[in-house]
């Protein structure tokens, strides 16, 4: 069975009460399932990103709603849970030139998902 890899979505909004409770709701209705969602504010500005499935009404639906919303392809790779495992695979994003801007890793017991966002390259890098 295989899964889909899921969106990147990031939201720049004005940091106040009522913001992500608003978000949730429009992707509750939209019945989009988040697999993982960080928040990081400054001041009076916020920044929302989180995992979904692809929706192209979502853009709009947030533009309505006075969100902000970027999108972006992301690359997802499973590894070994063992040390060095990260120095390998930064290595060889390094080695084809690919700078990452962002990234994350979810570890269980026997893997890390590791998820790799806006790299162009890094997939034919890393086969």
């Amino acid at each position: 069975m295989s899964k889909e890899t899921p969106t990147h979505y990031s939201i720049l909004t004005k940091n106040k009460p009522g913001t992500l409770a608003r978000l949730t709701k429009l992707l509750d209705e939209e019945g989009l399932t988040v697999s993982g969602m960080m928040i990081a504010s400054a001041k009076d500005k916020a920044a929302i990103q989180f995992l979904a499935p692809r929706d192209c009404a979502l853009r709009d639906i947030c533009l309505r709603s006075g969100m902000k919303l970027e999108e972006t392809k992301i690359f997802e790779r499973k590894a070994p849970n063992r040390p060095g495992e990260l120095h390998h695979l930064v290595k060889a994003l390094h080695k084809e030139g690919i700078n990452i801007l962002s990234f994350s890793g979810i570890a269980d017991t026997a893997s890390n998902r590791m998820i790799l966002t806006r790299g162009s390259k890094v997939s034919t890098a890393l086969t």
